[in-house]
């Protein structure tokens, strides 16, 4: 029973580390420049099945509570469990909001000094493009969008890679692996998305494996707090910034009348 569970694990996880890149691959790619609707539809039903996925497998295929699926059911008994007290809340929370903070001052830096007018323009006119492609067409649907992803998106994709991705890992390997293998599962799809904006340059290398070490970072800090609280703040702290950055890149575009940044 328990290497059926086991092999269950393994496929579970790895249908969660291929389904978030083939949802954006088919969105970003096969569809690139097609219908609205089709484009719209496809990606809300793609995101639908990959967050139904983790809760699917769990309580259907491996018949678990969702309360005793995740990190908190791993035992304190592991080899690598040296520190089986877990973190305060106060603590994991301090944390995100430093780490968030300091990866948006980081974007903005390497947005204000490191792209030039050329990058900056052309960045403009896709991600012009993208949002159109979600009727996103004034400056306040794009606020809108900025804080549904900021709020809500950010918390189902640490839900996805921290508690499932990197959960389910923790019962079937050590903490090491977990962190690495969860990290580069993150760094999967927002490979397809920046290869999309910047094609295959040193930037879209150098933001994938900074992607890939923040999701290592956060599940570090999910393993420490038990809570998904912290690493959600961060992340949510990181995708705002990246809004603000978009909302300059529009602006400097001309994109739906925004007015130009300072």
């Amino acid at each position: 029973m328990e290497t059926t569970s086991r092999k269950a694990r393994w496929l579970g996880i790895a249908i969660g580390i291929v389904l978030p890149s083939l949802v954006t691959w088919l969105y970003f790619h096969l569809l690139a420049g097609g219908p609205k609707a089709i484009q719209q539809g496809t990606f809300s039903v793609g995101k639908v099945i990959q967050f139904g996925f983790p809760l699917f497998w769990v309580v259907v295929i491996l018949k678990k509570a969702l309360w005793s699926a995740g990190l908190a059911s791993v035992q304190d008994t592991s080899k690598d469990s040296s520190n089986p007290k877990p973190w305060s809340n106060g603590q994991s929370i301090g944390m995100g909001i430093a780490m968030g903070l300091a990866v948006c001052v980081a974007m903005y830096g390497i947005y204000r000094f490191g792209f030039s007018d050329t990058v900056t323009a052309k960045l403009g006119e896709t991600l012009a493009e993208r949002v159109a492609g979600f009727s996103i067409n004034t400056w306040q649907k794009f606020l809108a969008l900025g804080i549904f992803y900021s709020l809500c998106h950010s918390f189902m994709e640490e839900y996805y890679y921290r508690w499932f991705v990197f959960g389910q890992l923790r019962h079937v390997t050590t903490l090491g692996p977990a962190v690495v293998v969860s990290g580069l599962a993150f760094m999967g799809h927002h490979v397809i998305v920046l290869e999309a904006y910047f094609g295959m340059t040193w930037l879209t290398i150098f933001l994938s494996l900074s992607i890939a070490i923040g999701g290592m970072i956060w599940a570090w800090q999910y393993e420490k707090s038990k809570s998904l609280v912290g690493p959600w703040i961060s992340h949510l702290l990181v995708d705002a910034g990246i809004f603000a950055i978009g909302y300059q890149v529009l602006a400097a575009a001309g994109a739906f009348g925004l007015p130009a940044p300072a």
